[in-house]
């Protein structure tokens, strides 16, 4: 029998021994399931977006450690998968890109607003990319940089190592 409005209990068991569970305790835990399920690709590469890389507000702008989320700190040297959009003024040639800004995808154009919405991309070895307005996914080694340089009035976080870019229809 229920007591609360949204608790689940077992009648079966004594009284003191009796699980309950609100209906928010349930889905906060689902949500965290799906969050490592997310973040932990089958093939040992994490699945990022801009929303993980999002830095803390609350901390000072001039203190690094502070500012990076904790969970991004340990995923320094990493593979990752990123979503975004090549940033249209970040390149000056439509074929053969080696380096660009990855911004945020907003299932819209390249329109990001914090410092944590853009990404350095270089890519390694031979691979290299075209230019598209379409949306991208770059995947390569995640590195958060301890000199962060300024780019457009923005201070640049983090950097991708990129083996692939694969354009997203």
């Amino acid at each position: 029998m229920s007591t609360g409005c949204h608790s689940v209990s077992m009648t079966a068991m004594p009284t003191s021994k009796r699980l309950r569970f609100g209906i928010p305790s349930l889905l906060l835990l689902t949500a965290l399931a799906a969050v490592v399920l997310r973040l932990t690709h089958t093939s040992g590469v994490v699945e990022l977006t801009f929303h993980d890389l999002q830095l803390d507000p609350t901390s000072p702008a001039n203190d690094r450690t502070q500012t990076i989320p904790a969970a991004i700190e340990r995923l320094d040297e990493r593979q990752v998968r990123l979503r975004g959009y090549i940033y249209p003024s970040s390149v000056f040639r439509a074929k053969g890109i080696k380096r660009f800004i990855l911004c945020r995808d907003n299932n819209e154009p390249p329109s990001a607003t914090c410092d944590s919405d853009f990404v350095i991309v270089q890519m390694v070895g031979p691979a290299e990319t075209d230019f598209t307005t379409r949306p991208v996914a770059v995947s390569g080694t995640f590195a958060i940089l301890p000199n962060p340089p300024v780019v457009s009035r923005r201070k640049l976080f983090y950097e991708i190592a990129a083996t692939k870019v694969e354009r997203l229809d």
